[in-house]
């Protein structure tokens, strides 16, 4: 069953999957000077995510409402669920995803709505893919987390499919907070100017705008 929320309906909100992906958003829009007008509400994973979307959707008075989640090992299915959402929700979703993100326009009665699929809207993969494309290009620790994983591989006990999840902690384990992605943002060890985080911020910037 889908927890409800314990929170009180926000006119412009941002729904994530976890605490984690709450903090990368905040931080990204702090540290690219975007206003926080809205919310971010965590989830509680990605089930959770897709079981409110039509009901937050309908929520009264609601101006905009976004949706951050992960396509994980299919994007096409995945998008097909989340298409399937809106149109339950009476919202016209486009036919296809884009790589600046889905921006739906308002209706009477209905809310601006947004979706990203993390990392890129066209990839399969997760928050941490996304958070990987922010470390700098000539970062000297880089190539020393990505070689322990790859050293651990007969000893390792995840799926194949979370080693860039892996090597992004392994990685964040060396930095001030260790393990955390919201600090590294903000002492500037994670870049916020590459090309996809900008694609990122700019869709937050257009929903709330």
């Amino acid at each position: 069953m889908t927890p409800a929320s314990t929170s009180p309906p926000t006119e412009r909100v941002i729904f994530v999957e976890g605490v984690t992906d709450k903090h990368v958003v905040r931080h990204i829009c702090i540290r690219n000077e975007i206003p926080l007008s809205f919310d971010i509400e965590e989830t509680g994973g990605v089930q959770h995510l897709l079981g409110r979307m039509e009901n937050e959707i309908k929520v009264s008075d609601r101006e905009v409402v976004a949706f951050v989640l992960d396509a994980n090992g299919d994007i096409v299915n995945q998008w097909d669920r989340v298409h399937d959402c809106l149109k339950e929700a009476g919202v016209t979703p486009p036919e296809g995803l884009a790589s600046e993100g889905i921006i739906i326009a308002a209706k009477p009665g209905k809310p601006r709505v947004g979706v990203w699929l993390m990392p890129d809207n066209a990839s399969p993969g997760e928050l941490e893919d996304f958070v990987q494309k922010m470390i700098p290009e000539r970062d000297p620790v880089w190539p020393f987390s990505k070689k322990y994983i790859a050293d651990t591989k007969a000893h390792r006990k995840f799926k194949p499919q979370k080693t860039s999840r892996a090597e992004l902690y392994a990685w964040l384990a060396t930095r001030e907070t260790p393990g955390k992605i919201g600090p590294a943002i903000r002492t500037r060890d994670l870049d916020t100017s590459g090309d996809l985080c900008f694609r990122f911020s700019e869709w937050i910037r257009e929903l709330f705008g």
